[in-house]
């Protein structure tokens, strides 16, 4: 997946709706499922922004720890109504990304 594709799926997932794209710094503008078109967009990158990937651990409770070889592991998991458990992962030297990837893995499966 592109920078550009986890940034649009973590949105998606948070509940925001893409609302256009910047060519710089793979930001996709997003505005709250809830807003009304015309609505200030806000800039979501949480590839590059701390605070953006905390939440989607915070909101997926995620289970983070680090590797013997100064790597990061993200971990998410759900069970479907039929009892099915999914438990994505996403591994690498960048948390964020980690963060990103695990939770673009648990979009995508949905």
């Amino acid at each position: 997946m592109t920078d550009l594709e986890i940034t649009k799926l973590c949105a998606e997932a948070m509940g925001w709706r893409p609302a256009g794209e910047r060519k710089d710094f793979d930001t996709v503008k997003a505005i709250p499922v809830e807003q009304f078109p015309g609505a200030p967009h806000y800039q979501y990158a949480p590839l590059h922004d701390a605070a953006s990937a905390m939440a989607l651990v915070k909101k997926f409770d995620l289970c983070v720890w680090g590797t013997e070889q100064h790597n990061w592991r993200v971990m998410g998991h759900w069970r479907e109504q039929n009892g099915a458990l999914h438990e994505p992962d996403a591994t690498g030297t960048d948390l964020n990304r980690a963060i990103c990837e695990c939770v673009a893995k648990m979009e995508v499966a949905k």
